[in-house]
């Protein structure tokens, strides 16, 4: 995953492919030496970074499992309440013709030509 390994020996190489065409100096040697403590500096820096991303991440995800376990045991609650035993009970005040109505739905009649129809028919209203 991390690539600082991959370009540290990148650069040694071009470094040890210049040295091929130049004569060995202390120069050299020392230069090598900053370019690889350089680059270890940068990989262990980028390293710290990337650790505090995956701790930050860690965090939200706990967050986020944790809220995950809120809501779910709210609509387990929720369930719960629902499965207790309810009782449908027929309301006196309205008429039954209101109560017809609710559960026998005509698809083209409105209330006034249900009513019209019915009173035609002979049913006092």
């Amino acid at each position: 995953m991390n690539c600082w390994p991959r370009l540290l020996i990148h650069y040694l190489y071009q470094d040890l492919l210049k040295a091929r065409d130049l004569k060995p100096t202390k120069n050299f040697v020392v230069i090598s030496i900053t370019v690889a403590g350089t680059a270890l500096l940068n990989a262990q820096s980028d390293l710290a970074a990337l650790n505090d991303v995956i701790a930050q991440v860690e965090a939200s995800l706990n967050t986020t499992h944790q809220r995950i376990e809120n809501v779910s045991a709210d609509r387990n609650d929720q369930f719960i309440q629902l499965k207790k035993p309810f009782k449908i009970t027929k309301i006196p005040e309205l008429p039954e013709l209101l109560i017809e109505m609710l559960f026998h739905k005509t698809s083209d009649q409105t209330f006034r030509e249900q009513l019209a129809f019915r009173q035609q028919a002979g049913e006092e209203i």
